[in-house]
């Protein structure tokens, strides 16, 4: 594009000055006071991200409602948490029983008396803490209009239409609008997380991987990737402990947050289908391990599901025989009193509730043997099951595209197993160490990655380099500078966007 093509772009979509300014600086947590440079949005990685990001969420207005639904849900929690921890009398409804006095209306459990000092803390923490996320959505909402001119007026895309189109097909109207090529704009994309990737694939950032939580990621990325072209070690290492000491005060509410919303998500499966207290994912350490270059998310997620049955199938070959006989047998005595408690309900409905074992209904106990009946018979492999270790890693494989070099040739080995068990955890496992993440986080953020922070920094510096059109970018991620081991990311780019969008994506 020339001078004045630029210039009627800016003025058929709307303010200049908005356009100009397009690179997202947080004000909120800028706090070291660096100078917000003004670029043009064509030069600006961080509007190819909101044009992926677009896409990726569906258009303008599913943005806006999700933004609202999250908003109205931290509200709630908020409120539920600030009633029960400051006006919810605890001692008193404790005390209440079905027999005795101290029963009644709710308004009996309100506590009138003037609120402790640590509930008046978190009363304030949790506001600020809304504030913020309100700020956020119209910080967000301002950019989104941005995208959605753009994709209706010079990409001819209208919302409606984002759900039947394929990323392929934006990305060619992209790449006739900037005169670039696909994959230099996804280069452009995925500048941030390429580095990151780097950072993770070469051991730069590297910590137990029970310890690599959500929260600790979200707080590494803002601090290493939020000004990746001026990223020095004194700046880095201020920001680490500015984001420790947050995540230490705002550790209460987090905690709180995280507890309720995980209960509230696998409540229903608990009690529907006891299986899926079984279902194992990937931690989060390594699926940054598996992420190739280049690899925009709603490739990558898809990628991770085909994964999972492969992911089964390989720890399903290695049966515990000990596990099985205790398992089948504790499925058979709670599967037999289950059974007991629904013919007592066929003769008489009321007997589960009126009968009463340790002050506890029969129907308790019902809910119980059942789940443990159910979660039992999830340790029993299935008859006839062919094991063959080597075959099922190399089925993982297909997908993964990642092996450790001692696993060479052990796959049939329970050192193996063992290790990928604890790659491969229980969803509560992780929703554990999510919950002590909450904890772990201000420490690590404080006293160990500012110890790394030279290597980090160091790391990025030599592996950015300047590329015609697209700016500074990650060298390993460039497919004239790949080496012999980055050559499955140059493969499974040209896969994604030739053969997946056109074939594979009705399949899954």
């Amino acid at each position: 594009m020339n001078e004045d093509e630029d210039v009627a772009l800016l003025e058929e979509l709307g303010s200049v000055s908005i356009m100009t300014n397009y690179p997202k600086k947080n004000p909120a947590l800028n706090i070291f006071g660096n100078k917000v440079e003004k670029l043009n949005y064509k030069e600006s990685d961080l509007f190819f991200e909101d044009v992926y990001k677009y896409f990726y969420r569906g258009g303008l207005k599913n943005i806006i409602f999700v933004n609202c639904c999250e908003i109205l849900f931290l509200m709630m929690i908020i409120s539920i948490l600030i009633f029960f921890s400051i006006f919810l009398d605890l001692d008193a409804l404790l005390t209440c029983t079905r027999d005795s006095n101290f029963c009644g209306d709710i308004s009996v459990f309100i506590n009138v008396d003037y609120p402790y000092l640590i509930p008046l803390i978190f009363l304030i923490c949790s506001i600020m803490m809304f504030i913020y996320r309100v700020f956020w959505f119209f910080f967000e909402i301002k950019h989104s209009i941005f995208v959605n001119n753009f994709y209706k007026e010079k990409l001819g895309i209208i919302d409606n239409d984002l759900p039947n189109m394929m990323w392929v097909d934006v990305l060619t109207k992209l790449e006739k609008k900037f005169h670039n090529s696909m994959y230099n704009i996804t280069n452009k994309i995925m500048r941030k997380d390429n580095f990151y990737i780097a950072l993770i694939q070469k051991d730069i950032i590297y910590l137990n991987t029970k310890f690599y939580t959500k929260q600790l990621e979200m707080n590494l990325r803002y601090a290493i990737l939020n000004d990746i072209d001026n990223i020095n070690v004194v700046g880095l290492n201020k920001m680490l402990k500015v984001l420790a000491c947050l995540n230490l005060i705002f550790s209460p509410i987090i905690f709180s947050y995280l507890l309720f919303y995980f209960v509230i998500s696998n409540i229903e499966d608990v009690y529907t289908n006891y299986s899926n207290v079984n279902i194992r994912r990937f931690n989060l350490f390594i699926k940054w391990k598996f992420r190739q270059f280049n690899e925009v998310k709603h490739f990558y997620k898809k990628r991770m599901k085909r994964c999972i049955p492969f992911a089964d199938k390989y720890l399903k070959q290695f049966p515990n025989q000990t596990v099985e006989i205790v398992a089948k047998y504790i499925a058979m005595i709670c599967g037999f009193f289950f059974s007991l408690s629904m013919f007592l309900s066929l003769l008489d409905e009321h007997i589960l509730l009126s009968i009463t074992v340790m002050n506890r209904s029969l129907l308790f106990y019902a809910g119980i043997f059942g789940a443990i009946s159910s979660l039992s018979r999830s340790f029993l492999k299935v008859d006839n099951y062919q094991l063959n270790p080597k075959q099922a890693m190399k089925n993982l494989f297909r997908y993964t595209k990642f092996v450790p070099h001692n696993w060479h040739n052990k796959f049939h080995t329970f050192d193996v197993r063992n290790e990928f068990s604890n790659i491969y955890q229980n969803k509560f496992i992780l929703l554990f160490y999510e919950l002590l993440g909450v904890f772990t986080t201000p420490y690590y953020l404080f006293f160990y990655f500012p110890n790394v922070s030279v290597s980090i920094v160091s790391f990025i510096k030599i592996n950015s380099f300047d590329v015609y059109k697209i700016g500074k970018i990650c060298t390993l991620a460039y497919s004239n500078n790949i080496e012999c081991e980055r050559t499955n990311s140059v493969l499974l780019f040209n896969e994604n966007h030739k053969i997946m969008e056109t074939d594979d994506e009705d399949n899954d």
